[in-house]
């Protein structure tokens, strides 16, 4: 529909330009003509719809891109400004992962009051989004006000934090033997997986004022730790304190956990078509993750509206398991096997779900159309370009992972 559009404009702009005047005083009238023979006949259908089905089934028509733009080209759409305003701010926030809200609508400008939690898009991203998301909603409105709210509450009181890490608390161990839970060598790649325009590593340390831990609303630096919330399914940026407190699964009644940092290109990995297949994946690209508490496995698989989850066949993950028993050290919750099969490709990883979030996001925040757009396969590519860079080649029929970690003379 985009490339019509376009197209319709492009000829639009070529009428009104035609040197001749007469010619061009007919190609406008004729196109007028047309435009108010097709908004009789769209208000016509718009009564009947109203008279058999009311408001409610109006709405749902009005709900289709193509149909909604028609109708308000036309004046007929069934819903007022206010309403059209709002969808369309919570779609963007949906698509951002962002919170947003219609703060005020008046004299023709609307103000979005927007929070943004951890290392979501940076705020000329959100800005541009919620923009575009509501001129398209409603072109009668001027202007875009955007309000930044301040951080949200703290989970945890700052102060304990520091009291814990100067006592020397649990420190979380990396794969690569440090016993600092910032700045590790993926924050190139979560930075990267990022919309165009995010703040990305800070070379100083210092804090970034876009970024705030989701615990304690500290401000963070760009490369810092991510905790897997248990209840709410889904990874927070954590500061120092948070990450050093959280490391001990215990702390905290094990909601939270300290997401690993490492990061396995699995080589000789076996997953013929057949077994692919038996996933019932209707894309070419997902990661599976065991839960805990419950011993499923869950598939999950990027979509432009976010991550969709599934259950995964208990005895399909078994034959997967057998056969390539490095998965046997998979960690719950907060590790999964990313299989990449996009545009014939053949990998699979073994990596921390903060890295399957950022490439979800990734896909959510770029992808145009039905096809995605160039820029997003651009980016997508960047993604397991940098990956492979920082990533360790591991043997997939090789030792499990724990002891491959006691051979690399890692210990928890």
């Amino acid at each position: 529909m985009d490339e019509r559009t376009r197209r319709i404009e492009e000829l639009l702009e070529r009428a009104v330009s035609l040197p001749e005047p007469g010619a061009r005083g007919t190609v406008v009238e004729l196109i007028n003509a047309l435009l108010g023979l097709y908004g009789d006949g769209l208000a016509r259908i718009l009564a009947v719809v109203r008279a058999e089905g009311g408001d409610e089934l109006a709405v749902r028509l009005a709900s289709d891109e193509l149909v909604g733009s028609l109708l308000l080209l036309h004046d007929l759409h069934p819903l007022g400004v206010r309403d059209r305003v709002e969808e369309a701010v919570g779609r963007a926030a949906r698509r951002l992962g962002v919170t947003a809200e219609l703060a005020a609508l008046a004299d023709g400008a609307a103000r979005v009051r927007v929070r943004a939690a951890g290392c979501g898009p940076s705020a000329d991203a959100v800005r541009a989004a919620v923009e575009e998301a509501v001129r398209d909603a409603a072109p009668e409105i001027e202007r875009v006000e955007i309000e930044k709210a301040g951080p949200g509450p703290a989970l945890i009181p700052v102060e304990s934090l520091r009291r814990r890490a100067a006592d020397g608390g649990t420190r979380p161990v990396a794969v690569d033997g440090s016993r600092e839970p910032g700045g590790h060598a993926a924050a190139a790649v979560r930075a990267e997986a990022r919309p165009a325009g995010a703040p990305g590593p800070d070379a100083t340390g210092r804090p970034d004022p876009e970024i705030r831990c989701e615990l304690c609303a500290e401000p963070l630096e760009a490369a810092h730790r991510h905790l897997f919330d248990r209840t709410a399914r889904q990874p927070r940026c954590a500061c120092r304190a948070c990450a050093v407190l959280f490391a001990d699964p215990a702390a905290g009644g094990g909601r939270y956990r300290l997401v690993p940092d490492r990061r396995w290109l699995l080589t000789g990995f076996a997953l013929d078509d057949e077994t692919w297949a038996a996933l019932n994946i209707p894309v070419q690209m997902a990661f599976l993750r065991k839960v805990s508490g419950d011993g499923r496995v869950e598939v999950c698989y990027p979509s432009p509206a976010g991550v969709v989850e599934a259950d995964c066949d208990q005895d399909v993950w078994d034959r997967l398991v057998r056969d390539n028993p490095v998965l046997a050290g998979l960690t719950e919750d907060v590790e999964a096997l990313l299989v990449n099969r996009v545009r014939g490709a053949r990998e699979h990883w073994l990596l921390p779900i903060d890295d399957c979030y950022s490439l979800v996001g990734l896909l959510r925040s770029g992808w145009r159309g039905f096809t995605g757009g160039s820029e997003v396969w651009r980016r997508l590519s960047t993604f397991f370009a940098d990956l492979r860079a920082i990533a360790e080649p591991v043997p997939a029929r090789g030792p499990a992972g724990h002891e491959h970690l006691l051979e690399k003379g890692v210990t928890s």
